[in-house]
């Protein structure tokens, strides 16, 4: 007022929550049933009422218990889960009430209610950050008292025992779908409690197609704001039988300069290997032996909490692989890896062909070697052969189905190397003859857009994600009935029909 006179006080601001407003603390006027007020705050009784509490107890809040803040439990002892589907109560903390909160939760049913990722004034997030909503119903926490991750949660937990090729999992497959954390709140005991299901990344980690071995699942939950690396240290499972590399990024590279040299391959009279390049090719033939001891991996998959994104559920699926050959050659680029590669084909062309294993009768074995490369390395690769061996090797160029098509049984049992290229595994002939073949197993069975296609629903990383585990699972379906297909044909075309289907 440039007049300098007071305006006059202005009227009493209302707390709108959907649809149900708060002017003077009165809340809803008259009865209301029960199911009113849970609609009128569009509020849900949680699925969830009773969870499993006994190793939560009082934790400290700003140097001292209740100190300037809201009297809180937490978990202080390592959980187990029982199942995919397990829920762990996190922390449960009491909630400080505003006028307009105490006059909401007394309207409110006595239960647990779903509030995750709200942000609206019923929201939970300023329990863990600063900020908060200008009409929220929560009194405001100081900085000190803020809910922080509890240090028993925050390294990782007892390991589950994942069944073999998580085929036990299946039944637990749309679980991936939901959200791994939970908000609750009980209006009658004024208190939040936060919990997780660390099932949910298990089974994001599950769809994404890979057949696994008996496996190991842990989890934990890390605090991304404060100065230690989100990564934390060594992923250590409970009784694993060794250890994985520190955080992603730190990796050494190992010089091979002791590494034994192998002889020089068999037909590399005009173009030998170098020295470095022998040591590389004994690595790889060692390689090439069955391993005594398991070849471990882990995948990795986080989930930020939806009220509090500087936190995330992390979890680690640690699998073992029995008797397992092969390896990564991952010289540097000019090092000559294709060259090691041929060397590698030159010395083993005498060895008898692999034993087809009984889960796989009805296909037939072959010694060949597949490359698979990109379009535009295909004809190195076949150049680069001939180079090394001249016609030493029956080598077959696979760039297309048209190709493959003309080829024989016998050429692809017979042959040393097959060089094909990428995009004939997701070309459209071949996977309308796959999809035909799985229909003779799954008849419902198709495979879904492939991720990246013109008209694929893909919009977002995550979405993006989810079509190619999607596509991935697919794909593994159609080769699991291709094998339930060969296996019922007549002995005496299995092996002219199972060949005949993979060509066309």
């Amino acid at each position: 007022f440039f007049d300098g006179s007071r305006p006059a006080a202005p009227p009493p601001r209302a707390t709108s929550l959907g649809g149900a407003t708060l002017g003077d603390g009165t809340g809803l006027a008259g009865p209301t049933s029960e199911s009113a007020v849970l609609e009128a705050f569009k509020l849900s009784r949680s699925d969830v009422q009773s969870v499993p509490e006994h190793t939560m107890l009082p934790a400290a809040v700003g140097g001292e218990l209740g100190a300037g803040g809201a009297p809180r439990r937490e978990l202080v002892k390592p959980a187990s889960l029982e199942g995919a589907r397990s829920l762990v109560s996190v922390l449960s903390v009491s909630t400080p009430l505003l006028p307009s909160g105490q006059a909401i939760f007394g309207q409110l049913p006595a239960c647990w209610l779903d509030v995750t990722g709200r942000s609206d004034a019923l929201g939970a997030r300023c329990f863990f950050a600063a900020r908060r909503h200008e009409h929220s119903v929560f009194e405001q926490l100081p900085a000190e008292c803020l809910v922080k991750v509890p240090m028993a949660v925050s390294e990782w937990q007892p390991a589950l025992d994942v069944p073999s090729a998580a085929e036990g999992s299946l039944k637990d497959a749309p679980l991936a779908e939901e959200e791994p954390w939970v908000v609750q709140l009980h209006p009658a005991q004024k208190e939040l409690r936060v919990l997780v299901r660390p099932g949910v990344l298990l089974q994001r980690m599950l769809r994404r197609g890979s057949a696994l071995p008996a496996a190991r699942f842990t989890w934990r939950i890390v605090d991304t704001s404060t100065a230690a690396d989100a990564r934390g240290t060594m992923a250590v499972v409970p009784d694993a039988r060794r250890q994985t590399a520190s955080p992603i990024g730190e990796f050494s590279i190992l010089s091979n300069v002791e590494d034994a040299a192998h002889t020089q391959p068999p037909d590399f009279a005009e173009f030998p290997l170098r020295r470095e390049q022998l040591r590389s090719l004994g690595w790889m033939m060692s390689q090439e032996q069955r391993r005594r001891e398991p070849f471990v991996t882990e995948l990795r998959e986080s989930a930020p909490f939806p009220d509090a994104p500087h936190w995330h559920l992390e979890g680690c699926l640690r699998c073992e692989y029995s008797g397992v050959k092969g390896g990564v050659l991952a010289d540097a680029i000019g090092y000559g890896k294709t060259a090691c590669t041929i060397g590698l084909v030159n010395c083993t062309t005498k060895l008898p062909p692999p034993l087809v294993p009984s889960a796989f009768s009805g296909f037939i074995p072959s010694r060949a070697t597949l490359v698979l490369a990109p379009t535009n390395l295909h004809s190195q690769w076949l150049a680069e052969i001939t180079k090394f061996t001249g016609k030493i090797l029956k080598v077959l160029s696979v760039p297309t189905c048209a190709q493959l098509k003309r080829l024989a049984v016998r050429d692809l049992a017979e042959a040393d190397v097959v060089v094909a290229t990428y995009r004939i595994f997701y070309s459209s002939p071949y996977l309308r003859r796959l999809q035909e073949v799985a229909r003779t197993q799954k008849p419902t069975f198709s495979f879904s857009r492939l991720p990246g296609s013109a008209g694929s629903c893909a919009h977002n990383k995550v979405q993006a994600a989810r079509a190619i585990g999607d596509w991935a699972r697919c794909y593994r379906g159609a080769f699991e009935a291709l094998r339930e297909w060969a296996r019922a044909l007549p002995d005496a075309v299995a092996v002219t029909a199972a060949a005949a289907a993979s060509q066309e």
